[in-house]
């Protein structure tokens, strides 16, 4: 199977892969949090804006991979909508329970 016919330059796949992506990579790190806190004794370790800020990271070097190094435009910004939108999610979740409303 061709790799190229196999993985084409869609935007709604760069929507499927963020979808799976970001919330995968946050469970992961989320999980190696907590591992790594039990281990060293303590339940502070990487405060919750750390964890969504490394994963954000890791998506953005994804994102860059996709353009730059695949030339995966449309795939490529379905990958940064979703992960504007997650953000966007995030804030206003955050500011919502922060604040009580």
């Amino acid at each position: 199977m061709n790799y190229k016919a196999a993985f084409a330059d869609r935007y709604w796949l760069g929507v499927a892969a963020g979808g799976v992506l970001i919330p995968a990579i946050y469970v992961l790190l989320e999980e190696l949090r907590m591992v790594v806190g039990d281990a060293i004794g303590r339940t502070d370790f990487l405060p919750p804006p750390r964890i969504q800020l490394f994963t954000l990271a890791i998506v953005l070097i994804v994102f860059r991979l996709m353009m730059v190094n695949l030339s995966r435009e449309k795939t490529g910004k379905g990958l940064l909508s979703v992960t504007f939108l997650m953000a966007v999610i995030y804030v206003f979740y955050s500011f919502k329970f922060r604040n009580g409303y």
